[in-house]
């Protein structure tokens, strides 16, 4: 089982794939933004993200080369 962070602005499609990998028996979480992917990463170990690139305020291309 993988601990994945799902980084998506549109809820609908987050919700989705936060639904959808935990029914395949993952460990998931859904964040908006890359603040929120912070703060989730500050609480809890993440083995995957799954990152949009057009995410409001900081890209997700900022963010892979921050994380990186």
């Amino acid at each position: 089982m993988a601990r994945i962070a799902v980084v998506e602005d549109e809820a609908p499609l987050r919700t989705d794939l936060v639904e959808y990998l935990s029914a395949c028996g993952h460990d998931v979480v859904g964040c908006a933004d890359g603040k929120d992917l912070d703060r989730c990463l500050d609480s809890r170990i993440i083995d995957i993200i799954i990152l949009d690139i057009n995410l409001p305020g900081e890209g997700g291309f900022s963010i892979a080369g921050r994380l990186r």
